[in-house]
């Protein structure tokens, strides 16, 4: 009873699936020693309200699309004793009655190998191919909601040195890239630009007991947008730490600064950044909450804004865990930066719960709603829903 009543305080303000849909990949880390290799589909159907504008007539308004989607998608993964590897790819087809065919494409790796038991690296790409620039879903960093399709990449690496006993030093770099096809046929945004960021950091952490870790960060980022027609160079330095409460919960935080220098035009900025977070994971139960403070780049404009992200995701076992809630949601405000460039006011929001059942132990039937809205001082507000049903079928399979 006590997870039925999380489950229903959570609908309120947190709910996710890639394109309004479930994940198409696993939702629990594979444990199994060896290869696993998991096909699966889904199968239904859903109503696309398209995305909407606040200039659409009545009659627009209420025009919606009736949509069947077919979805193969597989993952394969390795635990060894030092390496661990996982391999996913997910294939949407849409086929709207009132419209051509659309091909959603979502694909990831990862690999990490303990070089030794002191020195750990870890590398991960993933990449996304979809028909609107709303169900990129991205967490930080602006995109306007507009009906372009739109690919993005993001990739990296990094590596973990235990230095001592209780101290570690990590290191990250990850390139990001968003494109945007036939963007200057967008209307009333003039033409999109695409854009790319490099970012690399150092930083440490140190035990100061079993629960309590603090360190530091520096990290270094490029953001370039509109092939290098504008460019943004930031440094940030924070303090942070690590709470953990109990065996399941912790809590984690930090703060500092950062300086912007736009690099186009020769002019700097500083503005203070913090975070804070909270994860809760049981065997069954995973809660997540962020949120964060910060320069993020508005893709598309070319233009660095400051931004206040609040994000959240859940997966609750429900009724003897015979049905499940699987949701997410994130939420931006986003102001253009004093001096930085020009932009537009943003407030930012896309959500997606979806309640399932377990039919079989390879079978479920599911229920999905997503919602993405978008308001600005600009460019009129969208909003865009999808609603929908679906059977999802998958098989983990071990490899001799």
């Amino acid at each position: 009873m006590s997870r039925i009543l999380i489950a229903l305080c959570l609908l309120g303000f947190v709910s996710s699936a890639a394109d309004a849909q479930p994940s198409p990949f696993q939702r629990e880390t594979r444990s199994t020693a060896g290869w696993v290799f998991t096909p699966g589909a889904s199968i239904g159907g859903l109503w696309d309200s398209g995305i909407q504008t606040d200039t659409d007539s009545s009659v627009e308004a209420l025009f919606q699309k009736g949509v069947v989607t077919a979805n193969p998608y597989a993952e394969l993964d390795f635990n060894g004793r030092r390496t661990h590897f996982n391999l996913g790819y997910s294939g949407s087809f849409e086929k709207y009655w009132t419209s051509n065919a659309t091909w959603v494409q979502r694909s990831r790796a990862g690999v990490s190998q303990a070089l030794s038991p002191r020195f750990d690296i870890s590398g991960d790409m993933a990449y996304t191919s979809v028909p609107t620039t709303d169900r990129l879903q991205l967490v930080n960093g602006v995109v306007p909601y507009v009906p372009v399709d739109s690919r993005w990449v993001d990739a990296g690496g990094g590596f973990t040195f235990r230095a001592g006993p209780r101290t570690s030093i990590n290191g990250v770099y990850r390139f990001q890239r968003v494109i945007f096809d036939d963007a200057s046929e967008t209307q009333g945004f003039g033409q999109l630009r695409d854009g790319s960021t490099h970012s690399q950091s150092l930083g440490f952490m140190r035990e100061f007991s079993t629960r309590l870790s603090i360190g530091a960060t520096a990290e270094h980022r490029l953001d370039n947008v509109g092939e290098l027609d504008q460019q943004f160079e930031i440094m940030t330095l924070t303090g942070q730490f690590s709470l953990r409460l109990d065996s399941s919960s912790s809590i984690s935080g930090g703060g500092g600064a950062s300086n912007l220098e736009n690099v186009t035009a020769g002019f700097s900025s500083t503005a203070p950044t913090f975070h804070g977070g909270y994860t809760r994971s049981l065997r069954t139960l995973r809660l997540n909450a962020f949120y964060s403070h910060g320069f993020e780049q508005l893709f598309g404009f070319g233009t660095l804004v400051g931004s206040d992200t609040f994000s959240g995701s859940a997966f609750v076992p429900l009724a003897d865990r015979l049905y499940y809630l699987d949701a997410s949601m994130a939420y931006t405000r986003s102001d253009p930066s004093r001096g930085v460039g020009f932009g537009f006011d943003y407030t930012t929001m896309w959500s997606n719960v979806t309640v399932g059942r377990q039919l079989t132990p390879y079978l479920r039937g599911e229920g999905f709603v997503s919602f993405a809205h978008q308001s600005s001082n600009g460019p009129d507000s969208t909003n865009h829903t999808r609603v929908g049903i679906q059977i999802v079928t998958s098989k983990p399979m071990r490899i001799q």
